[in-house]
């Protein structure tokens, strides 16, 4: 208490004025950043990631594993009974192994095509997410790769214990691209 203010029931209505006053200098009224939202970390210091951003690492890793033909790391991503539907593939999914279809798709990756991604949209509806990519799809020409159009992915990923995993996977061409270099459409 400060020396000669007392506020009890009698006090002066001015030095009661002067108190709110210093208290009120003191103070600011602005909101406090909340620090955990700007590291993104929660209160305990652990990092937080959104769940778009744990899909949009899915895909990046598979579209990764894919490229460097690392089959074993392409399947860790992929739910075993997945769905997948892709033009670089002969064998339909239901006639072979989840292997033996990305064997073939391996196959192709960084000697018949390379696909550059240009844009991606992640939509998170629970434990369940869709990923769309557009593509910039490049064929081997004669002596350097060539523009051949574009390929779109979508992928439908479930969120289990060990975190998000796809369980559809479908790829499209634009017809003329996959005619082209498969003879014909199919």
């Amino acid at each position: 208490m400060l020396p000669g203010f007392h506020l009890g029931a009698r006090s002066h209505p001015a030095r009661l004025l002067v108190v709110v006053a210093l208290v009120a200098a003191g103070c600011t009224f602005e909101q406090r950043p909340d620090r955990a939202a700007e590291n993104d970390e929660d209160e305990d210091g652990v990092p937080v990631v959104s769940a778009e951003d744990s899909v949009q690492a899915v895909r990046e890793a598979f579209l990764e594993a894919m490229e460097a033909g690392d089959l074993a790391g392409a399947l860790s991503l992929v739910d075993r009974d997945a769905v997948v539907v892709d033009p670089f593939s002969e064998t339909p999914r239901h006639e072979a192994s989840l292997g033996e279809v990305f064997l073939e798709v391996l196959g192709a990756y960084g000697t018949e095509i390379r696909m550059s991604p240009t844009g991606s949209q992640v939509t998170v509806l629970g434990d369940h997410a869709v990923a769309v990519t557009d593509y910039e799809l490049q064929w081997w020409g004669e002596e350097e790769w060539e523009r051949a159009g574009s390929l779109v992915e979508t992928l439908v990923l479930a969120r289990g214990e060990e975190g998000w995993r796809i369980h559809h996977l479908h790829r499209s061409v634009p017809g003329s691209v996959g005619e082209e270099r498969r003879g014909g459409p199919r």
